[in-house]
């Protein structure tokens, strides 16, 4: 996976980081649509046709709540998309083990959101780790 290092070097070259960025989270976003596509053949011949369209930064429904997502592949078009594959980007930028648990806690209303959404996407994250100058990702 190219991602992870293409991303950096974004970052690097562009902005600097910034937690808060939503340049940073689109670039990320954008890599890791690439990454799918060179590593996944079925998703990628889906994303040719437009079977599944890459959407950043849509809000994805429930019957209860309503909430932003990173990345998603949908079908279907305006406020009634199908999320097939979702991807959420999380910052953790502090050494102590409460932002972690705090993390792990977004993680699981994440998750739990998404497949209220639709039992069958495939929900996935990619963590931040430390300051910008030890930056690593992780696909989770």
């Amino acid at each position: 996976m190219s991602a992870p290092e293409a991303y950096v070097d974004w970052v690097n070259h562009h902005l600097g980081f910034n937690p808060r960025s939503q340049a940073n989270s689109d670039a990320l976003a954008d890599f890791v649509v690439a990454d799918l596509r060179a590593t996944c053949p079925a998703l990628s011949a889906a994303l040719k046709s437009d079977a599944l369209k890459p959407l950043k930064n849509p809000n994805v429904r429930t019957k209860v709540a309503e909430r932003s997502i990173d990345l998603v592949l949908s079908e279907g078009n305006g406020p009634n998309i199908s999320v097939r594959v979702s991807v959420e980007n999380k910052t953790i930028m502090t050494a102590h083990g409460k932002a972690r648990k705090n993390r792990y806690g977004d993680l699981i209303a994440y998750s739990n959101h998404m497949h209220n959404h639709n039992r069958k996407c495939v929900a996935g994250r990619v963590n931040l780790f430390n300051p910008p100058s030890a930056i690593s990702l992780r696909y989770l």
